[in-house]
């Protein structure tokens, strides 16, 4: 959607019609069929205890070993820090860690913002990738139940750009200023 995937990636290099397979797999068999893969697959985040003693699959492994976790390391901090000194001081808005420790390699960029009912959908309309807590544990604890809905989880990692994260950065400030005027 963002332009920013190259036109064919390893993966599908390497197995071509997989995505179709499994879809045709899992439609064939209805609900109660065996799940041939993990719901990460097709998005989805939670944790699968059935798959923690599945071993990772040879192209995954031989990706893996090809792939420099220095360079990811450094470009999620870099990125990071970047998104932090970008959004710094912008109103209605504070990065709930504005410093990253020595060793912290960062998932996402946190951004509390003080009113998320106008925020999140606007930046979503506009195609920011950002995700919430929204499944988070509400009931027991306050802080997740602010969390899920406050803390915008903005992206840091490795494959984005010093343009993508300044679109994003200007994409935020616009949308945080346009719900404070509105106030």
């Amino acid at each position: 959607r963002h332009g920013r995937m190259r036109p064919r990636r390893a993966w599908d290099l390497l197995f071509p019609g997989k995505n179709r397979l499994l879809r045709a797999a899992k439609s064939s068999r209805g609900e109660s069929a065996i799940v041939a893969a993990p719901g990460s697959l097709d998005g989805g985040y939670e944790f699968e205890s059935k798959w923690m003693d599945v071993a990772m699959s040879w192209p995954s492994a031989a990706l893996f070993r090809l792939l420099s976790e220095q360079r990811c390391v450094e470009a999620r901090r870099t990125n990071y820090l970047r998104l932090a000194k970008s959004l710094e001081g912008v109103p209605g808005s504070r990065a709930l860690h504005p410093e990253l420790p020595v060793g912290i390699v960062p998932y996402v960029f946190p951004l509390h913002v003080q009113d998320p009912t106008a925020v999140f959908p606007s930046l979503k309309q506009r195609g920011v990738p950002l995700l919430r807590w929204e499944d988070a544990e509400i009931t027991t604890c306050p802080v997740s139940a602010s969390y899920s809905q406050h803390l915008l989880l903005v992206p840091c990692h490795q494959e984005l750009d010093r343009e993508d994260l300044d679109w994003i950065t200007i994409q935020i400030r616009e949308v945080l200023t346009l719900a404070r005027s509105s106030r």
